[in-house]
Order: structure tokens, then C-alpha cells, then sequence
């Protein structure tokens, strides 16, 4: 048998035609950190520091309400668990006034 081998040109994609492969060679390698956001420059320390302060301010604040919250709704239940003992008990001398009189 006899090996032909067929070779196809490579066509090339229409899309990349306009593109420029080998322009910028000598450009200096960039992270790709600032793709997505953008570079952080730790010129000052004290950024870090702002940011921390500032969450834990936040939170405080947020634990400072969520506990009056939690505090407020249960001298909330407390009141009421009261009312519902004594209306009971007023319920109980009721009720038993009316089995003496009977």
C-alpha cells in the first residue's frame, strides 16, 4: 500500500485577523491581580488599621443593638407570662368563689 498523506492548509480564523500577535513583546510582565480589581498600593499602614477600626465599630454597634433587642424582648415575655399568672389566678379565686356559693 502506498501512504498518501494529505496536508490542509490551516485557514486562518476570520475573528483573529485584526489582532496584533506580536506587538507588545517588550512590555514588562503585569499581574493578572488588576484584572479584577484594582492593585493595592500599601503605601500607608494606617488603611488597614482604618478598616479593622471601622468593623470593629460596626460591630459593636450591631452587637450593642442586637443585645437591647434580645434584652427588651425578653423583659417583654417576662411581663406577659406575669399577666397570663395572675389572670389565672384571678380566673382560679373566681371559680372557686362560685363553687362556694353553689
Amino acid at each position: 500500500m502506498s501512504e498518501v498523506q494529505e496536508t490542509q492548509e490551516e485557514v486562518a480564523n476570520p475573528y483573529n485577523m485584526r489582532k496584533d500577535y506580536g506587538g507588545e513583546q517588550d512590555a514588562a510582565f503585569q499581574s493578572a491581580d488588576g484584572v479584577y480589581h484594582e492593585p493595592s498600593q500599601a503605601t500607608s499602614k494606617e488603611a488597614p488599621d482604618e478598616e479593622t477600626a471601622n468593623y470593629k465599630k460596626r460591630y459593636d454597634d450591631l452587637k450593642k443593638h442586637y443585645d437591647s433587642k434580645v434584652n427588651e424582648f425578653k423583659q417583654k415575655e417576662q411581663e406577659l407570662q406575669a399577666e397570663a399568672r395572675m389572670t389565672q389566678q384571678v380566673e382560679q379565686a373566681v371559680r372557686h368563689e362560685d363553687n362556694t356559693e353553689a
